[in-house]
């Protein structure tokens, strides 16, 4: 069993999976946002050939308006 941080909250995955399997399995198919793991932000072409391990933190960064 694989333990990850997704936004902060904690998620247990039973098997390995790439990081666009995860953002996947939680809503996130397309659209405009950014993915860090370990605060790293990771090219949106690495998605479905990375896979997290053990402990990551994975954050999800949307792009905000104002000054």
């Amino acid at each position: 069993m694989i333990h990850i941080y997704f936004n902060s909250r904690l998620m247990q995955l039973e098997q390995r999976m790439t990081l666009a399997e995860i953002l996947h399995n939680n809503g996130l198919n397309h659209g405009c946002f950014a993915v860090a793991i370990n605060r790293i932000f990771v090219p949106r072409n690495q998605y479905s050939v990375i896979e997290p391990n053990n402990g990551d933190h994975i954050e999800i960064v949307t792009p905000m308006q104002g000054g």
